[in-house]
């Protein structure tokens, strides 16, 4: 997550005194939350409450790089780059929500909805992850070496939306076999669209002056 962080920081040369301490408090608190996704008779009270605070610490965190990132790339180097990181930056942001809600609320048992767990992992690692990863790409390579980020970029928005039915709060009868037929089916969008980028991407050879952002002169977070 950082790792991506720092690329969409690199895209804007993001820098503040917020982004700054918001990393400090992702970072301090990430090592405790791994306990929030356990059931709470398997976690002793003091790390429940070390747990919680390191997930408000996180939420906390993430809010406070995200927002300025969002306003600053307004610089992104091309339309393309922008709102696809602004995708993400906003894929980002319901992570953070999700992780403060759960950090607030320590006694509900979280494991035992798997669902959430589900929706909660394709928002972070498709809709953050994927999507920044191709955002940096495309800066760093261009149209070349991201054919079909468009088309990726929409088959995970409608593969997201097709698992808010299995949501608990989603109602019964809007349920039904089709809905995992057609997850099933949106599920291969997101891998057949990366498979046209990787099949058609036109990379220069070594030398040629392509750099990925983290090694241009763009630093990435200043303090």
């Amino acid at each position: 997550m950082f790792a991506v962080l720092g690329l969409a920081a690199a895209e804007v040369n993001l820098g503040g005194r917020s982004a700054v301490w918001g990393v400090r408090a992702a970072a301090m608190g990430i090592p405790f939350t791994f306990a929030l996704g356990m059931p709470p008779s398997m976690v002793s009270p003091l790390f429940r409450l070390l747990s919680s605070l390191g997930g408000v610490a996180v939420a906390i965190g993430l809010v406070l790089i995200a927002a300025p990132l969002y306003r600053q790339l307004r610089n992104a180097s091309s339309t393309d780059t922008r709102w696809m990181w602004r995708f993400a930056i906003v894929a980002l942001f319901v992570k953070a929500v999700a992780e403060g809600v759960v950090s607030i609320a320590p006694d509900a048992n979280w494991a035992a909805i798997p669902h959430l767990r589900i929706i909660y992992l394709h928002v972070v690692l498709l809709g953050f992850v994927s999507v920044g990863l191709v955002a940096a790409a495309h800066s760093a390579w261009g149209e070349s070496a991201t054919r079909g980020h468009t088309a990726f970029v929409i088959s995970i928005v409608a593969l997201l939306i097709f698992l808010l039915p299995y949501m608990p709060v989603w109602p019964l009868a809007w349920r039904g076999v089709w809905v995992l037929w057609v997850t099933a089916a949106l599920a291969l969008g997101p891998v057949l669209a990366a498979a046209w980028m990787l099949l058609g991407k036109r990379f220069q050879v070594p030398g040629s002056g392509f750099q990925v952002p983290s090694s241009r002169t763009r630093s990435g977070i200043q303090g």
